[in-house]
């Protein structure tokens, strides 16, 4: 498999086939080549090596991927003597909204939340969705002074930002638990 950029920048995926035929003699005759276009089979592997580790809802990475993040990070603490953050989010009264507007409002309120968490972290900071409301960030190299100011931060804009189209009067608040990371931590 070969990749390949058209001129107008596109990339393209082929699987290059290619056979000697020869003679009786056992002599090269010429060579038959086949390309065959597997740019489509490419994406859907590559969608499916995304959705593996990212919720499909908001597109933050998913427990998995977080806890194979977090596994990284907490090496990299030890490794280093490196200070770091983790912040577990937990939406309040999530069950109100879906009993009360149904589970398509509640999608939209965690893809809302997600878009208010992405705009309210630092850029190194590494997001995700565990499941239901419960939301998770690592913040590497953070002492507990900057954790405490981001997950502030974080509750701020999801109050602020993280509304319903339907329901523009509720507002939503966030319960944020933080936990310093160093060489000493062990989570089980």
């Amino acid at each position: 498999e070969k990749r390949f950029i058209r001129c107008d920048g596109v990339m393209v995926w082929c699987l290059i086939q290619r056979s000697l035929v020869r003679d009786v003699d056992g002599k090269p005759l010429y060579c038959i080549a086949q390309a065959v276009d597997v740019t489509a089979r490419k994406r859907a592997e590559e969608r499916l090596r995304h959705l593996a580790d990212h919720d499909i809802l908001t597109d933050l990475l998913n427990r998995r991927g977080f806890e194979r993040e977090l596994k990284r990070q907490l090496a990299e603490v030890r490794r280093y003597r490196r200070r770091s953050a983790l912040l577990l989010i937990d939406l309040d009264y999530f069950k109100y909204v879906n009993d009360t507007l149904g589970h398509a409002a509640g999608d939209e309120l965690l893809c809302n939340v997600g878009t208010a968490l992405v705009r309210g972290c630092r850029s190194s900071d590494i997001l995700a969705r565990l499941g239901g409301d419960e939301f998770a960030a690592i913040l590497p190299e953070a002492d507990d002074t900057t954790a405490q100011n981001v997950a502030d931060d974080l509750r701020r804009v999801i109050r602020e930002e993280a509304c319903l189209r339907d329901a523009p009067q509720m507002h939503v608040t966030a319960s944020i638990g933080v936990l310093l990371l160093d060489a000493t931590t062990r989570l089980t």
